[in-house]
């Protein structure tokens, strides 16, 4: 404020002064201009109902002119600035000017919705003269959604495997075919393996040998076919002469570097399908009917969802649902503190605008951001192939703003428990990551022990992350619980931390 040129103190919509900062602070004799509006604020509330502010007003000429002090002590004389505006005159340049007196009735006038319009508009200059801030705002929660398709929930790919092969002491040629012959079979099912795109195989002559790569983490571990392997996993598959030593030599062991579960599940994975298609297509050669020796199990066409879809889809909603909220309360809570550390709030409350009118200010533009941020993180959910074809998007997109203003309304609680932005980040934190990992939002509830099971059900997006999932990948509509359980859950908290920011203010008030 002790920037500006001019500045107005206003009361209840009155303009009690208006002057440079530098003489007001001056003539008050005080070293902040807080301590300013103070006085002219119980100077009315004494005059309040008479016109005493109009008969105390000191109207000071251009040069000398003596004051008496406003609070029963003396001052002494002062020079008064020529472009002071005190109480209903002004004085400029030795011109003194009649204002229209104020009246209760104008204040009257002065409607609601014109107060939130002109905070609303101050806000959108605030926000547009930071534009890094802005745009940080707008993007971040989009560049967080491409993160995480880009890197969570895809599938492992190009994963160095060794092998040591005593059956064949020779290089295996590549695409060697599988014939209904006990010749060359491990290089087959070798070959079997390395057609899978995730896995790259490395020759070893020694277990010693491969493990020191291991420890270089070069490979993720091997697979040792024994001697004999190819005679023994002939009559294992085409059940011949089926001894213990029959069963020794056909077995594949296996070992893997399972220091990452995904990564070794994966491998495990991948071995367990390249023997299956390896055993089939030698029975088919074999000429040996496979109806009867497949497992019994047939999946069918999945009743909801992809069967081939990746861990990503599952995550990305939750992501959605958990961090544009976080954005959101952040936002809110650093505006509304700045502001009140800036005395900007106490000024405003002067001119006789509510806690209400400046939260719903504050809400508006960031309503547009937030919806600005939710049609970026659709359209980048739709590059990675996110479903929104089974589903309502427009339903989905409604309730990512619920959500987000869900996230606005507890940074407002943010904002009224603490005064200083690092306390209300710490809080944000505090409360919004723990419902990352709780609420469902990167692994399901239901491999949590029931306590918490039961304890994620009060959580903001738990019930808001499973009705969007439902709405994206299930199709479902408005009329199934599951999704307007989510929307009402909204709701509810809304109210919640709404009840709660107005009994903090009229307690701190």
């Amino acid at each position: 404020m002790r920037q500006a040129e001019r500045i107005g103190i206003m009361r209840n919509g009155q303009l009690m002064a208006e002057a440079s900062p530098s003489n007001l602070l001056s003539y008050h004799n005080a070293t902040m201009l807080e301590d300013v509006v103070l006085k002219y604020c119980l100077r009315r509330k004494e005059s309040e109902g008479t016109n005493l502010i109009a008969q105390d007003s000191k109207i000071l000429r251009r040069n000398t002119v003596s004051f008496e002090h406003e609070y029963g002590s003396s001052r002494n004389s002062s020079v008064a600035p020529t472009d002071m505006y005190f109480g209903d005159q002004v004085q400029n340049e030795g011109i003194i000017m009649n204002l229209p007196p104020y009246s209760r009735h104008q204040q009257k006038n002065t409607s609601q919705l014109n107060r939130i319009w002109a905070l609303v508009r101050k806000n959108i200059i605030v926000l547009l003269r930071n534009v890094g801030f802005l745009l940080f705002l707008f993007m971040v929660p989009a560049i967080v959604i491409l993160f995480f398709c880009l890197a969570i929930g895809k599938s492992p790919q190009n994963l160095n495997l060794g092998y040591i092969n005593e059956n064949f002491n020779h290089e295996c040629k590549k695409m060697t075919p599988i014939t209904c012959n006990p010749m060359e079979l491990s290089c087959a099912y070798l070959d079997t393996l390395d057609s899978f795109d995730a896995l790259k195989l490395h020759k070893y002559a020694s277990v010693e040998a491969v493990l020191k790569e291991v420890e270089k983490r070069e490979v993720w571990g091997y697979i040792y076919l024994s001697k004999n392997f190819s005679e023994h996993v002939f009559d294992r598959i085409l059940q011949k002469n089926l001894t213990n030593e029959t069963i020794e030599g056909s077995q594949i062991r296996v070992r893997l570097d399972m220091s990452s579960i995904s990564i070794g599940s994966t491998i495990k994975d991948l071995i367990f399908q390249s023997y299956r298609v390896f055993s089939q297509k030698l029975l088919t050669v074999c000429n040996v009917d496979i109806t009867g020796m497949d497992l019994p199990v047939e999946f069918q066409k999945p009743i909801y969802g992809d069967e081939n879809g990746e861990f990503t889809s599952y995550i990305v909603p939750g992501i959605v649902i958990g961090f544009l909220p976080f954005i959101s309360c952040v936002s809110c809570a650093l505006s509304y503190i700045i502001e009140k550390k800036d005395g900007m709030l106490d000024r405003t409350k002067v001119a006789g605008v509510t806690a209400f009118d400046i939260m719903l200010s504050h809400a508006i533009p960031q309503l547009v951001i937030v919806v600005g941020q939710t049609i970026i993180t659709f359209i980048i959910m739709y590059i990675f192939d996110i479903p929104f074809d089974i589903g309502n998007p427009f339903l989905a997109f409604i309730l990512t703003i619920v959500a987000s203003i869900t996230g606005m309304t507890m940074g407002f609680t943010a904002a009224e428990i603490f005064d200083e932005e690092k306390n209300a980040m710490l809080f944000a934190i505090a409360t919004i990551f723990p419902s990352f990992l709780l609420s469902g939002l990167l692994w399901p509830i239901e491999g949590l022990p029931m306590f918490f099971k039961v304890f994620s059900y009060f959580l903001p997006g738990t019930m808001a992350a499973e009705s969007l999932r439902s709405i994206l990948f299930r199709g479902w509509s408005l009329s199934y619980f599951t999704v307007y359980i989510g929307f009402i859950s909204q709701f509810a908290f809304i109210i919640f931390f709404i009840s709660l920011t107005y009994v903090l203010h009229q307690i701190r008030k």
